[in-house]
C-alpha cells in the first residue's frame, strides 16, 4: 500500500514543478516585455529630442532667410542712398 502514496507524492511534485515552470516562463516573458518597454521609452525620448531639434533647425532656417532678406534690402537701400547722393552732388555742381 506504500506505492500509491509514493505515486501521489510524485504526482504532487510534478504538479509543483509544472507550476514553477509556468511561473518561470511568465516571469521571463515579463522581463522581456519590460526590456522592450524600456527600449520603446528610450526610442520615444530620442524621437522627442529629434522633433525638438528639427523645430529649432526650422526656426534657424527661417531666421537665416529673414536675415538674408534684411541684408539684401540693406544693400539695396545703400545703393539707393549712394545713387541719390551722387545725383544730389551733380545737381549741386550745376551752374
Amino acid at each position: 500500500m506504500r506505492a500509491p502514496r509514493v505515486l501521489q507524492r510524485v504526482a504532487v511534485c510534478c504538479s509543483v514543478l509544472q507550476f514553477v515552470a509556468v511561473c518561470s516562463s511568465v516571469l521571463q516573458c515579463v522581463a522581456v516585455c519590460r526590456s522592450v518597454l524600456q527600449c520603446v521609452a528610450v526610442c520615444c525620448s530620442v524621437l522627442r529630442c529629434v522633433a525638438v531639434c528639427c523645430s529649432v533647425l526650422q526656426c534657424v532656417v527661417v531666421c537665416c532667410s529673414v536675415l538674408q532678406c534684411v541684408a539684401a534690402c540693406s544693400s539695396v537701400f545703400q545703393c539707393v542712398a549712394v545713387c541719390f547722393c551722387m545725383f544730389a552732388s551733380t545737381m549741386d555742381a550745376r551752374p
